[in-house]
């Protein structure tokens, strides 16, 4: 039995308010992560395709 309702039920509205922030924290977390992880790709396609440009040059100079 529960003598005072009154204030478990206060804890738990804390606790819940508590949780709530984490988790809004968490999916600020993870938003910012998977567009760090779009930019890391897009720069590696980048990098990926100035190679192969490099390539396509330096074979013209190789070739007589």
């Amino acid at each position: 039995m529960i003598w005072r309702p009154w204030r478990r039920i206060a804890e738990l509205e804390q606790r819940n308010a508590q949780l709530e922030a984490d988790a809004a924290d968490a999916a600020r977390t993870v938003a910012s992560v998977s567009h760090r992880c779009d930019l890391l790709a897009d720069r590696y396609d980048k990098i990926r395709e100035m190679n192969a440009q490099l390539r396509d040059a330096l074979d013209l100079y190789r070739t007589p």
